[in-house]
Formats: structure tokens, sequence, C-alpha cells
């Protein structure tokens, strides 16, 4: 199982991922986001167990929501989350290229394709 988060300077996007196949998905105003509740509603909603997640990514352009959804993912999860940006590994991001594509998450399209160019 995968947790995919997308921070924008409007609103926050979680994904949940079965291999390929999406089963939750959330949207949430950034100015009201709380890591705790808005993940824990989604997981619940999906009946899923943190303990059943295999990798989390977080892509964001907002330093102070990356920092907690990191400290957050880290306590409750158990795993230390991928942090996208264009300072990201190829490998890493190979993983994430399906997720992108269905979820639009155009920033981590954005640093895909800065990696494939170079």
């Amino acid at each position: 199982m995968l947790l995919a988060c997308d921070v924008g300077n409007s609103s926050v996007k979680l994904a949940i991922y079965d291999k390929e196949k999406r089963i939750a998905f959330g949207l949430y105003p950034k100015k009201d986001f709380s890591c705790s509740t808005d993940i824990l509603s989604l997981t619940t909603k999906s009946n899923l167990r943190f303990d059943q997640f295999d990798a989390v990514y977080i892509s964001s352009v907002v330093p102070q929501i990356t920092e907690e959804l990191k400290n957050y993912i880290e306590t409750s999860f158990n795993i230390a989350p991928a942090i996208i940006s264009n300072k990201s590994k190829l490998s890493i991001l190979c993983d994430i290229k399906i997720i992108v594509l269905s979820l639009n998450l155009w920033r981590f399209w954005a640093v895909i394709k800065s990696f494939e160019s170079t």
C-alpha cells in the first residue's frame, strides 16, 4: 500500500494506492488541513491500518506542512517518507510515475520531466 501526498499553495491532495489501483483520494483546503485528522479519516474510510503501508511519498511547496507530514508519517506509520523534489533521485521517481499520471500531480510530473530531460 502506498500513500501519496501533494501539498500545493491552496490545497492538499492525498491518495492511497494498492499496486497501480487508486483506492482512496482526498482533496483538502490547505488552510484547514490536519495531518492526523485527514490522513486518519482517509485510511479509516478505506478500512486500512497504518501498518499496511509500504511507502509514503510527499511532494510539497509548503515547508511547514512538509515537516508536519514527515513527522506524522514517521511516528504513525513507522515509515520514513520519500520527499519528492527537484533534487530527488531518478530511481524514486520511476516508481511513482503511474501515480503521477492518474492523480494529475503536476509537481511530481515536473520533477520527473526535469530528470528525464537530463
